[in-house]
């Protein structure tokens, strides 16, 4: 049920959300751009893919339940 944080699938969206806010922090820490040992594209994918991520999650949201709730807990 929307807004119970007792409940599981709330649970897992909140952790998406954690995961993908993360990913995010550790590229402004260590820039895709700034990596020389080859691995550069897979940070960046992993950057794009995170913040997709949290676009949609907030874009099922308010299609769902009519808010504006981004990258809020559920």
């Amino acid at each position: 049920m929307y807004g119970n944080p007792d409940d599981l699938s709330n649970q897992l969206i909140a952790k998406v959300v954690e995961h993908c806010k993360a990913e995010i922090e550790i590229n402004k820490e260590h820039h895709w751009s700034t990596i020389a040992d080859g691995t550069g594209d897979i940070c960046r994918g992993r950057l794009e893919f995170a913040e997709g991520l949290l676009d949609n999650v907030d874009k099922w949201k308010r299609e769902l339940f009519d808010e504006d709730v981004p990258h809020a807990p559920i």
